[in-house]
């Protein structure tokens, strides 16, 4: 049944019609709420409690308190309306919809603080947001030699939390924690023989599946070795190497060229990084004899790590291909006339591996006929060869990098040492004689005993003679002629007794050498 207002008496009718107009008016207009003062022109409701304050003056001192609410889903109006209401009309319709979500665990949520409707979603606007049962300050913590400590916060949820640690990875620091209420200071150290990344897990002890993870990374740049020798042109003068700079730790693990020597070589290919592989090619050399430049790298995560590669380059170097036998062949330049009598006694060595086992063993005349380090066979000396005048040892590329695999220490950069000293040299004796040495690289095949020389050896291949993938001989040395007074040998002198020829810088990543001079046994 409907409801009829009356009016009794005119004066009545009169009062409740100007009432009517006062709202309607009111609801139509700018509304301030907390004074009398109109709001400003642009705002349909403005709130402040301070009058006359104008601009960017505080105009009030309470604030606005939003609807606390617990919202369950970021995709739902909830608990606006129930489960199931109607998506299509009620999500659009109350875009701009603003809210104190009080849920910390709200599900696709960022935790506790402002929400916003946007007409799908409600978005975090901000707050306190959520807060975690175990957080880290960061999630990555680089270690380095200008910086060898690093401090990361752990912060728990509430006091009385315990959690513990598990590490994988290399161990490239050490670890020590503090903690005082919720937080727990965590203190790393770098390790100065370890390089590269740990990854540290944290978890609470009562809630295994609560969790975060720190990598703590040491960060360095290793140089394989200080000189890189080379020659000149695309063969000699190239280097394309994965060994020689090494990055270690980090996001990236990598490093770049940065800077280098641009007058001190003709630079065919400028130095960069490919793949990890140091490249470049140098042209002719600009002086006889050694020439040398730098090229500087850094590591991409701390540029301040740098290292500086000395490049030396002569045109007399040779650089030698991968390969599995390595033959050193002593010889005469000029065959001396001398009716059969001359002979060569050469003397083989390895050289900076740093195994106390292989260093400094030579093969040789009154030496060892064969170095042989854990069942393998690395060097062998084929005996005193008066009929061809020289002597051919060899090295077994192969055995030398299982031997070594076997020890930690091991230098994958080393030298074959080559020294030699004529017994008799024709019929006259001089001081000196110019002798030179034969390098042939073998790849596959075996070293047997030359059929036709058993004093020499030679490269088998499915029963024919292979020849070598690269031969040549080194610039002739003048080499000691022993003397009347001099004694025929020496097991613990034969460096007073002979001379000192060449060095095959090795690598062994790499499987290639260098020939250079050997000038003092002192080098």
């Amino acid at each position: 049944m409907r409801k009829i207002l009356l009016c009794h008496g005119l004066r009545q009718c009169i009062f409740v019609l100007l009432m009517l107009f006062v709202i309607t008016n009111s609801a139509l207009a700018q509304v301030t709420i907390g004074t009398g003062e109109p709001a400003v022109e642009g705002s349909l409701l403005e709130l402040k409690n301070l009058e006359n304050k104008t601009g960017e003056e505080a105009n009030a001192n309470k604030g606005l308190g939003l609807p606390r609410v617990d919202l369950t889903d970021v995709e739902m109006l909830y608990p606006m309306f129930e489960p199931g209401y109607d998506k299509s009309v009620q999500d659009e319709a109350h875009a701009g919809l603003v809210v104190y979500n009080v849920n910390e665990d709200l599900q696709d949520g960022k935790g506790k603080g402002i929400y916003a409707w946007d007409g799908e979603s409600w978005v975090f606007i901000g707050g306190p947001g959520k807060i975690l049962e175990l957080a880290l300050s960061t999630d990555q913590l680089f270690l380095w030699e200008n910086s060898p400590t690093g401090e990361v916060t752990l912060t728990a949820k509430k006091d009385g939390l315990a959690w513990e640690k598990s590490v994988e990875g290399d161990i490239v620091s050490t670890f020590e924690s503090v903690t005082n209420g919720k937080v727990s200071t965590l203190s790393f150290t770098r390790s100065e023989t370890v390089f590269g990344d740990e990854i540290y897990t944290f978890k609470l002890v009562d809630k295994p599946e609560v969790f975060t993870q720190l990598k703590v990374s040491n960060l360095n740049l290793v140089l394989s070795k200080p000189i890189i020798r080379v020659g000149s042109g695309s063969v000699d003068g190239a280097i394309n190497s994965s060994s020689i700079v090494t990055a270690y730790g980090g996001g990236s693990a990598n490093w770049e060229v940065f800077d280098y020597d641009r007058n001190a070589f003709n630079w065919t290919k400028e130095p960069k990084n490919v793949n990890g592989h140091l490249q470049f090619e140098l042209g002719v050399a600009k002086a006889t004899g050694v020439v040398r430049g730098n090229i500087q790298v850094r590591h991409l995560d701390q540029p301040e790590i740098v290292r500086t590669i000395v490049v030396e380059q002569n045109a007399n170097y040779r650089l030698l291909p991968p390969f599995d036998y390595l033959v050193m062949e002593y010889g005469y330049v000029t065959p001396p006339s001398d009716g059969g009598k001359t002979d060569i006694d050469s003397a083989t060595e390895l050289m900076k591996t740093n195994v106390a086992k292989i260093d400094g063993k030579v093969v040789g005349y009154f030496y060892l006929n064969e170095l042989i380090v854990d069942n393998k066979t690395l060097l062998v000396y084929p005996g005193d060869d008066r009929v061809s005048g020289g002597e051919n040892p060899y090295a077994d590329i192969p055995n030398l990098n299982t031997v070594l695999q076997g020890y930690p220490e091991s230098s994958t950069q080393f030298e074959f040492g080559m020294s030699a000293r004529w017994t008799d040299y024709g019929n006259s004796t001089p001081l000196t004689a110019p002798t030179k040495i034969t390098i042939k690289v073998y790849k596959g095949g075996q070293m047997v005993i030359d059929p036709k020389n058993d004093k020499r050896f030679v490269n088998m291949l499915d029963g024919k003679e292979q020849m070598p993938v690269l031969s040549f001989e080194s610039d002739p040395k003048d080499v000691r002629v022993r003397q009347g007074s001099d004694p025929i040998i020496s097991k613990a002198g034969y460096r007073k007794l002979y001379t000192p020829m060449y060095k095959l810088e090795y690598d062994l990543i790499e499987n290639t050498g260098v020939l250079i001079p050997w000038n003092s046994f002192d080098e």
